[in-house]
């Protein structure tokens, strides 16, 4: 906390507010000019529930969200963003309605997203252009080899998550079969 104090001042700024996270606790941190820092935890209210609850008592979803919150709030340009399975601990619904959110939070900035995804209900044309859906697929030597759904040239109003889960667009388990040994 010292390096971020000695830093406000060098910088001549005063008063400031630092967000944290670590596995258990989501926390603020305030610093004003002359005071010593102030630091709150983030306790989380459910609706009219009476209790309140610590951040690590919250779903893996609630969690989830506070870890990709800073992109949402982030402003500026030449960033880029990669997540490994964005969806993870999301409802297919509220990963659409992050994307939509960072979509429009950043429509003037040069800001990316890139993520990887197992679920396939988010690959809608409405919120991707064609060219913005890649595919990922082994061959029978385990050599990876990516391409873009714009290969296909499907129509706008394709559904592109049944025509995916068929096997059009290739980049799905292939399944053997295998059998247990007692011994």
């Amino acid at each position: 906390m010292d390096d971020l104090k000695k830093k406000s001042e060098e910088e001549g700024t005063s008063n400031f507010k630092v967000s944290m996270r670590s596995n258990h606790s989501f926390f603020n941190l305030e610093f004003q000019k002359g005071k010593e820092p102030k630091v709150t935890t983030i306790k989380l209210k459910h609706g009219k529930s009476f209790y309140s609850y610590k951040f690590k008592e919250e779903s893996d979803g609630t969690r989830r969200l506070f870890e990709l919150l800073d992109m949402l709030l982030n402003k500026g340009n030449n960033k880029v963003y990669v997540i490994d399975e964005m969806e993870r601990s999301l409802h297919p619904k509220l990963t659409s309605k992050f994307i939509e959110l960072f979509d429009k939070l950043h429509c003037d900035q040069k800001m990316q997203l890139i993520f990887t995804t197992h679920e396939s209900s988010i690959m809608d044309q409405e919120l991707f252009r064609r060219d913005e859906i890649w595919f990922v697929e082994r061959d029978k030597d385990n050599s990876s080899h990516i391409y873009s759904l714009d290969k296909f040239k499907e129509r706008y109003d394709k559904k592109l998550s049944k025509a995916y889960l068929e096997g059009r667009y290739g980049a799905i388990p292939v399944f053997t079969s295998f059998c247990f040994k007692e011994e």
